[in-house]
């Protein structure tokens, strides 16, 4: 499954491939700021993309789109897999750009933000920390009028200052 993000931009049919991504189904649709969020099933022929997910070393996370000029792909895993499967990859198709994000935990300010205090708050309140979850990411976005890949970016950050200072003291 991933998510198709756009802004005034009509729903691509279910028939819809490129190159080797086909839509199979729209799930869902909402929208959020001006922004349309679809949630879709995806077909990937590609052998090379399949294998590298298969393994659970690399996995895809909130923020992955899919649209008419080619598949936004955000990553999660260790920048050595990570870096092996982009080489892989660029042999089979053309990567027009490449952005990256380590998360660091910042030692110096261990403290949380006001923004991370509030995601991590709704999120606690909502049993989003329970096992089983009793709230999902999608959810969370909605209560806070975010994007998904926003509320996963600050509930990392978030996450790690706390383990950082919890293992390191203040």
């Amino acid at each position: 499954m991933i998510e198709s993000i756009s802004r005034n931009v009509p729903p691509l049919p279910p028939d819809f491939s490129l190159n080797e991504f086909s839509i199979l189904k729209t799930l869902g649709e909402r929208n959020n700021s001006g922004l349309t969020h679809r949630l879709m099933v995806v077909r990937i022929d590609s052998p090379l993309i399949r294998d590298a997910f298969e393994s659970g070393e690399i996995t895809l996370t909130a923020g992955t789109n899919f649209t008419r000029n080619g598949l936004i792909i955000q990553l999660n895993g260790s920048p050595a897999k990570i870096s092996e499967f982009v080489k892989s990859i660029r042999e089979q198709v053309a990567i027009r750009r490449i952005s990256t994000n380590v998360i660091k935990p910042q030692v110096s300010n261990s403290d949380l933000d006001e923004l991370e205090k509030k995601v991590l708050l709704t999120a606690y309140s909502n049993g989003y920390y329970q096992s089983p979850k009793k709230t999902s990411m999608r959810q969370l976005a909605n209560l806070l009028d975010m994007s998904k890949s926003s509320v996963s970016n600050h509930l990392s950050s978030a996450e790690s200052r706390l383990i950082e200072k919890y293992l390191h003291g203040p």
